[in-house]
């Protein structure tokens, strides 16, 4: 299906749920890039930047999905993690990288990906999600941008990370 002016195709990870009597919430990560700010919606600074993950919360009837684990460990080099995105005809791929460039704030990845859609996409290494991809472009190695440097504004989100009470819209 073609996209529409300002649409992008990307991905998001679930990485916690809390159930009521009646619904579930779920909790995404993503990039900021896919989310629409709108109605109070800001960035949120982390240390002297802004942060390019973002949480997005959905209330359903119900849902039966299972979170993935966070890792807040930073990867090592050349350590092998895994993505996942949509190549050109827009069909669900997960792809092999290796960590080549290692700071405080970003990983980068270490060849071209060759899709069109992992952004958002979460970096995945030892069976959990360490960073979520903030930059991919299909000539270039994906940019990660680790869990441990929005850990802060995370736990203040994110219920089983040990948030300081309901979510603020």
């Amino acid at each position: 299906m073609p996209h529409g002016a300002g649409e992008r195709l990307g991905t998001a990870v679930l990485v916690d749920r809390s159930p009521q009597r009646d619904t579930v919430t779920l909790y995404f990560l993503t990039s900021t890039d896919l989310v629409l700010r709108n109605q109070g919606v800001q960035p949120v600074r982390v240390s002297d930047r802004w942060s390019e993950i973002d949480v997005l919360r959905i209330v359903t009837a119900h849902s039966d999905a299972s979170p993935m684990a966070m890792r807040f460990e930073t990867p090592n080099l050349d350590e092998a993690f895994s993505i996942a995105g949509f190549n050109g005809a827009e069909r669900l791929v997960t792809i092999t990288q290796r960590v080549t460039v290692i700071s405080p704030e970003y990983i980068v990845g270490d060849r071209a990906v060759g899709l069109v859609g992992c952004l958002g996409a979460p970096a995945i290494s030892e069976g959990s999600v360490f960073g979520i991809v903030v930059d991919c472009e299909s000539d270039r190695p994906p940019t990660i941008e680790p869990l441990s440097a929005a850990r802060v504004f995370l736990t203040q989100k994110v219920p089983t990370l040990g948030g300081w009470g309901p979510l603020s819209h």
